[in-house]
């Protein structure tokens, strides 16, 4: 009786339920282009760094610029301006910077009491990036020593993502076939669909479309891929309704959920 019931609920829902899905997608689509108008006010990537001392006698800071460049070579530079929340700090035993936008390359130049030391050339691939600034006695050497939570390289985040949302949608997933006493396997088939489709969001059609673009298309192919996925590997188990409900859950959490947990992991 409860599963005729949860079957005629499924069917007048799903109607209501895409509409939903696609007022989420407007939001989402908005909120990315207005980011740039809202740019100034938002968050803005920035670099840390911790002094340490192996010089041969004491030093002390008088002053530094962060330099930055398009060119490893760095035969062409700036410095990077103090311009509102913009700018290079600098104490005896740390340094920190925030820019409305890095490089991609820098250097750092400190003026001790006995001579100017420079760094090595060095990347930052992370919005929140974490260094080891080593002072020696002719020279400065940077060392990304970002965690891996605050990690915002590619790889990195794709790898929490990928994480988040099995986390997520499986604990969905989970609720969903005990209400609707269906057997517990199928939480395999939830993981080879996010396998499929995760990495085609995250690789592929970023390929060809910009970001707003992108991720309308991956959340659309997330949600109608492994609704089809399901059907295709657990027919026995489910109705249409039934796969693109389910599927449709497991997407808005962790479209919602697991992509604002994914912004604080990364210090966004």
């Amino acid at each position: 009786m409860f599963l005729l019931i949860l079957d005629r609920i499924l069917e007048h829902a799903i109607p209501v339920l895409m509409h939903f899905f696609r007022f989420l997608i407007t939001i989402l689509l908005a909120d990315i282009i207005s980011y740039g108008a809202i740019a100034d006010a938002g968050p803005k990537p920035s670099m840390k760094f911790k002094l340490i001392y192996k010089t041969t006698h004491p030093v002390k800071v008088e002053k530094g610029w962060q330099l930055e460049s398009e060119f490893k070579v760095f035969n062409v530079f700036d410095t990077l301006d103090r311009k509102g929340p913009q700018g290079f700090n600098i104490s005896r035993d740390k340094a920190s910077s925030m820019a409305y936008g890095y490089r991609d390359y820098h250097k750092i130049v400190i003026q001790f009491d006995d001579t100017m030391r420079s760094s090595n050339v060095f990347e930052d691939e992370s919005f929140n990036s974490i260094y080891e600034l080593t002072v020696y006695d002719d020279k400065l050497e940077v060392k990304d020593v970002t965690p891996f939570m605050k990690d915002s390289t590619l790889w990195a985040t794709f790898l929490k993502a990928l994480l988040l949302t099995l986390a997520l949608e499986l604990m969905v997933a989970f609720v969903y076939l005990k209400l609707a006493r269906k057997p517990l396997k199928i939480l395999f088939f939830v993981i080879l669909g996010n396998l499929i489709t995760l990495p085609m969001l995250w690789f592929v059609f970023p390929l060809f479309l910009n970001l707003g673009a992108a991720i309308i298309a991956g959340e659309i192919l997330a949600l109608v891929g492994e609704a089809f996925f399901l059907l295709l590997t657990c027919k026995a188990y489910f109705k249409p309704s039934g796969a693109f409900l389910l599927s449709f859950m497991m997407n808005v959490m962790s479209l919602l959920i697991g992509g604002f947990a994914l912004l604080l992991m990364i210090g966004f």
